[in-house]
């Protein structure tokens, strides 16, 4: 049996020609733009970051860009060492300064203790205004029996004779100045330490913090600082301090880049075992290793040549562009599959080298096109939302469609025409050795349409209880044990969570006046309190006017206790407290540097910090938004502010998700159908197409909602995917249905039908190994993946042949 092309495939015979007589230049070319692409590839840079999400033009946005500008990342890398010899630990942390300050150029500060020797001088301007009050009334007291008794020493009167306009007394008043200020000790600033070790209280665990100079904190840097600290804390060996030393590296960076490395390891480690999975199963289909040859590295060159146009156009990737490599495979390898199927079919029906690969240019090319057009019309329809995680996604995969179908159809074809040429394509078959074609018609098919309706039905009443996941937590990886201990210990020294928003203000009349506004909503914010505090430079530097009235009392209290002088000095009083009595105001100046640091802007320009801390967690979403509700955007003596925090942003980027992913299924879906109706010319084939998809979609959703699984930023890309990919599969079976009417639906299932399911295999394959990921999000993404190109292929090959089939028996009743 001979294959004929006729006169109007002379242009595929032709394009055969050339490409048969030019395989091994379309091989160098294509390898080298590979190349080009590859090196633009390695620049990709790569971000785990809420506000790579969002758009331009976001408010939570703008106002963290701006407040990180003065701030910072408001983030530190911590070297943690635990040890039952705190001594050893704290002689390791002091080396390790010395080593990171006169090595490391990144690091702008160092320190595991802070020099408090100022509060302890200050001590009595921290004291509330009440309780000095108190003491100068006690003191005043002591001070008029110290004047009773010195009188009754020298002159004899009786001690119930008494000035007029003095209390008397029998015994000495109790003085109390140590009971009031002691209240004080470990609250706040004040300390009668002179420094504050950055250590646990029972000293096992000890903690150096390292601050970052100025455009330090991207992700590449975040790794730098991780590994210069772990490799500067492994160089003193710390075993040789004392033998129970255990050293990590903590803090909001090392969190950071801990994330990222999850996503990157989880990446790969699909991509590996997922890759040599679909390696095996295409060879065990095509009987020939050489078919993962064949059809992969074509793929993968298509694959490439996206990339770098991504690093072009784009720069980056983001949480969930990053998986597109896995989604573009799913794509890209459908071509190599059907041309592959296709090209064998011709050989065994007799055609040439030349008729076969015009066979694939020309029929299955023709099908590939459309779902080429089809599907990246869809994705890049994605271009016209707001969500730039979205638009980004659609550009990039859109392309990438575009590419592969150029590889798949210039270098698939040149690696098969080198075959020939060495004699490698022979040994390959499809299916097992006793493939039998089976013929019939599709049975029951207005059964198989009620069934699939009666389940469709099923899915719409559990479709409306679709969730979207609001705690960005649950998407995290698990931290490794040593990680988790790291952060554990963190907290034994550092009490204080992370979580906050950080506001920037130009004068101290500002933070004063923010500081009282915030001080009464808390108080009156009874019913839904979101607000735990909020810090200023006030926190530690007592205000001007506070400092005023509390030494007008000190003065008066020295005073008082110049009474005392030649006298013993009272028994109940702190040692050397009339020290105290003599302190004078205190400046900004004065504060630790550590202190002045976290409150005034890292570019050295004039203004202050404060932080506004949450009640609430803001890794859920409700929670959050309630504390972005409170303090979002403010009014203070006619000012408006607006707080930044990472928080912020998730509360933005889940509302846009919610509004971006219907709009995204709608656009993808509405492009799909007029490609598609423009090609067909039919609304009866269009609906045929894609039916067999949007059901399946909808049961997806109808699962997702019955059995609680949420959407999420990491796992709604699939939904548009599932459209291109199972489009793409029936736009295959119903091109062969028009291309051999002669056929019967049961013969295209056998053939283009059993393609089309290993396309689908392959796919699930790959995003299979998402299932094992150490992300919960990525995992979310595998299970979503999974159910729904099984669905889709259920649907595919149920409704679809049952709608061919009522097309056959009303074609033939014409």
């Amino acid at each position: 049996m001979t294959v004929e092309l006729g006169n109007s495939d002379h242009w595929s015979l032709r394009a055969a020609h050339i490409i048969r007589r030019y395989a091994w230049l379309i091989i160098l070319i294509a390898l080298l733009l590979a190349a080009l692409a590859a090196d633009r590839a390695s620049r990709l840079k790569i971000s785990t970051n809420l506000e790579a999400l969002m758009p331009d033009g976001v408010a939570s946005v703008e106002n963290l860009d701006q407040v990180l500008k003065k701030a910072g990342s408001f983030a530190s890398a911590m070297v943690v060492v635990r040890s039952d010899a705190p001594d050893a630990a704290l002689a390791f942390v002091r080396d390790l300064r010395a080593r990171v300050l006169a090595d490391l150029d990144w690091v702008a500060a160092a320190n595991y203790s802070e020099d408090i020797a100022v509060f302890d001088r200050h001590k009595l301007l921290y004291v509330e205004t009440e309780d000095l009050e108190e003491i100068r009334r006690r003191v005043q007291d002591r001070a008029a029996y110290e004047k009773q008794t010195l009188i009754r020493e020298i002159d004899g009167i009786p001690v119930n004779i008494r000035l007029r306009s003095e209390p008397s007394f029998d015994r000495p008043p109790p003085l109390g100045v140590s009971e009031i200020v002691e209240k004080y000790e470990g609250a706040g600033p004040h300390t009668a330490k002179t420094e504050r070790l950055f250590q646990s209280a029972d000293g096992k665990v000890t903690i150096l913090v390292v601050w970052p100079g100025d455009n330090s904190t991207g992700l590449g840097n975040s790794r730098r600082i991780v590994n210069d600290l772990q490799a500067a804390a492994e160089a003193l060996e710390p075993a040789s301090y004392h033998p129970s030393l255990e050293v990590g590296v903590g803090g909001r960076i090392r969190n950071r880049v801990a994330q990222f490395d999850a996503v990157i390891a989880d990446v790969k480690s699909s991509a590996g075992w997922s890759g040599s999975l679909i390696a095996i199963l295409l060879m065990v289909f095509f009987r020939n290793p050489l078919a993962v040859v064949y059809i992969l590295l074509p793929l993968a060159t298509g694959l490439l040549w996206a990339m770098g146009v991504a690093q072009v156009v784009i720069g980056g990737l983001n949480l969930i562009t990053v998986f597109l490599i896995l989604i573009l495979f799913g794509l890209g390898v459908d071509f190599g599959i059907h041309n592959m199927a296709r090209y064998l079919e011709a050989r065994r029906a007799g055609a040439s080298v030349e008729e076969g690969l015009a066979t694939i240019l020309r029929h299955t090319g023709r099908a590939s096109l459309l779902a080429a057009i089809t599907t990246t019309a869809g994705f890049y329809a994605l271009l016209l939302t707001d969500f730039r995680a979205i638009y980004e996604f659609g550009f990039i995969a859109g392309t990438g469609i575009v590419l592969a179908f150029i590889a798949m159809y210039t270098l698939f074809p040149a690696f098969i025409a080198m075959g020939e040429r060495l004699n490698l394509v022979r040994g390959f078959r499809v299916g097992s050795k006793s493939h039998r074609v089976l013929t019939g018609a599709y049975p029951r098919p207005i059964t198989t349409l009620a069934v699939v309706g009666s389940v469709l039905a099923t899915a719409l009443v559990f479709a409306p209880s679709l969730a979207f996941e609001d705690n960005f937590k649950n998407l995290e990886a698990e931290k490794k044990p040593e990680h988790q201990e790291t952060n554990r210990a963190i907290r034994t020294v550092f009490k204080g969570g992370s979580d906050r928003a950080v506001l920037y203000v130009e004068t101290l009349e500002e933070v004063k006046a923010i500081e009282d506004y915030f001080a009464a909503y808390i108080a009156a914010d009874t019913e839904t309190p979101t607000i735990r505090k909020v810090e200023s430079i006030y926190t530690y530097l007592p205000r001007e006017e506070v400092q005023r009235e509390r030494l007008a009392i000190l003065d008066d209290i020295e005073t008082l206790a110049a009474e005392f002088d030649g006298r013993p000095e009272p028994g109940d009083a702190p040692e050397g407290w009339r020290d105290y009595l003599a302190t004078d105001a205190m400046t900004l100046d004065e504060l630790p540097e550590g202190i002045r640091r976290i409150y005034s802007p890292v570019d050295g320009s004039d203004g202050y910090l404060m932080y506004i801390f949450n009640a609430v967690s803001l890794s859920s979403a409700t929670k959050a938004r309630q504390f972005s509700d409170d303090i979002r955007e403010f009014t203070v003596a006619g000012k408006t502010y607006h707080p930044a925090a990472e928080g912020l942003v998730f509360v933005d980027m889940l509302r846009l998700l919610k509004a971006e992913t219907a709009l995204a299924v709608f656009l993808v879906t509405a492009t799909t159908f007029l490609v598609l109706f423009l090609a067909f010319r039919s609304l009866w084939d269009t609906i045929t197409v894609l039916a067999p998809t949007v059901v399946g979609v909808v049961i997806l959703i109808g699962i997702m909602g019955a059995f609680e699984i949420r959407l999420s930023i990491m796992n709604v890309a699939i939904l548009p995917s599932l459209i291109g990919i199972g489009v793409d599969n029936a736009i295959h079976i119903i091109h062969r249905f028009k291309e051999r009417p002669e056929e019967s639906v049961v013969q295209i299932l056998n053939t283009t039908g059993r393609a089309a399911m290993i396309t689908t295999i392959t796919t699930m394959i790959g995003f299979a190994g998402l299932l094992s990921a150490a992300m919960a999000g990525l995992r979310s993404l595998g299970l979503l993946a999974v159910i729904g190109f099984t669905i889709c292929l259920v649907t595919t090959l149920t409704i679809l042949p049952a709608m061919l089939q009522l097309t056959k028996a009303r074609q033939a009743a014409r």
